[in-house]
């Protein structure tokens, strides 16, 4: 992960001393050793001996124990420079998510069928982007139905450009199936400029949820109540149940599928107060980072995607709410009682549909088989 400097400079430090503990402790025992074997035999010389030996094992162990422990803590560290450029970032976690679910790849986590696909492509590949969220549904179905690619190869055919650059991509004609959510209006206009209409087909669902530290009181809220925070008239957890605390809402970017899902499915029309820049973050995974590191107290309420947030780039220390009484669990997605379960597309155009390919793609999503394969990447079908 990018640390700050800070966190690399002490992480050094210990590792050196720890390193110098060890050595040093090696070469004081050779000297004491040699003093002391020419000394005459007694109990104090044996008392010493044992004390210089215990001495050492214990040393040695704990620079043993502690180095490789240090060394993990510095590579897994969660926290982001906040002065770090927000496109660093954004590649830096789109980089993660790709190695993580990298289609092919050797230990990849990408979800393997248990059956034999109706659909195997062998030559005029789709080529597929979408969201950050989704992309361990597409980069299954690549691994999937796609014969003929390798690790090398596949990179020409599947992207993860993120739902804006996704979006921009298929209106240019530069990608077949984007896997994301409803487009946003500055979406839809710039398909209108572009005379391209979006061929939308839902694949799967997913729940929109809403985090705040674990050590917050507030175990959900009302759809009226968030909505209320976000246009700014409840400041404060006291009137919903927590302590007096000012209430930090943190907000994503315009044009991410997060902040266009707020917009459109959870505030239905209301506007929104614009956040102060603090409270404006680049990336869901910054937003979580926000909220559990940053942050880390009771004040702070974030959004983000269920699996993204808690499969995907989980954070210690954040908790999910429930929304009017109901948990974003598997079965209140299916079900559709938890009140923000929000659709996922497969998204083309009539020039994606030239490769005929496209069309077996998507309607293969939507077949059992399809929908199998989407509930082992562990999200959740359109039906049980």
């Amino acid at each position: 992960m990018i640390l700050t400097p800070i966190f690399w400079f002490f992480g050094l430090v210990a590792i050196i001393f720890l390193i110098s503990l060890a050595i040093g402790s090696v070469i004081g025992m050779i000297l004491l050793l040699k003093k002391f074997i020419k000394a005459p035999n007694s109990a104090l010389k044996w008392i010493a001996l044992s004390m210089m030996a215990i001495t050492l094992i214990f040393t040695s162990a704990v620079s043993i124990i502690a180095t490789p422990n240090i060394i993990r803590w510095m590579s897994e560290l969660n926290v982001i420079d906040v002065h770090a450029d927000p496109a660093i970032v954004a590649e830096f976690e789109r980089t993660t998510i790709r190695n993580q679910f990298h289609p092919f790849a050797d230990g990849t986590e990408t979800a393997t069928a248990d059956f034999e696909p109706s659909l195997i492509i062998t030559e005029d590949y789709p080529h597929l982007d979408g969201a950050t969220a989704f992309f361990p549904v597409y980069s299954a179905v690549v691994e999937t139905l796609y014969d003929g690619l390798d690790i090398g190869t596949v990179k020409d055919y599947v992207w993860l450009s993120t739902t804006r650059d996704a979006f921009q991509r298929l209106v240019r004609g530069n990608a077949d199936i984007i896997f994301t959510l409803q487009p946003s209006q500055a979406q839809i206009d710039d398909a209108d400029n572009f005379k391209v209409e979006y061929i939308m087909t839902p694949i799967f669902r997913e729940a929109f949820v809403f985090f705040v530290s674990e050590d917050n009181p507030v175990m959900g809220l009302t759809t009226e109540q968030v909505q209320q925070i976000y246009m700014g008239e409840i400041t404060n957890w006291k009137t919903v149940g927590g302590r007096n605390e000012r209430i930090l809402a943190y907000q994503r970017n315009p044009g991410s599928g997060s902040q266009t899902t707020m917009e459109q499915f959870v505030m239905d029309g209301l506007t929104m107060v614009s956040p102060p820049t603090e409270l404006r973050e680049d990336t869901m995974g910054t937003m979580l980072r926000a909220l559990a590191q940053f942050t880390n107290n009771e004040s702070a309420l974030g959004y983000s995607f269920r699996f993204y947030a808690t499969v995907m780039n989980p954070q210690e220390g954040l908790r999910m709410l429930a929304i009017d009484g109901v948990a974003p669990t598997p079965e209140n997605i299916t079900n559709g009682s938890y009140p923000f379960t929000v659709e996922i597309y497969a998204i083309t155009t009539a020039k994606g549909l030239e490769n005929p390919n496209t069309q077996a793609v998507i309607d293969w999503l939507v077949s059992p088989q399809g929908q199998r394969l989407i509930e082992l990447t562990g999200y959740v079908g359109l039906t049980q």
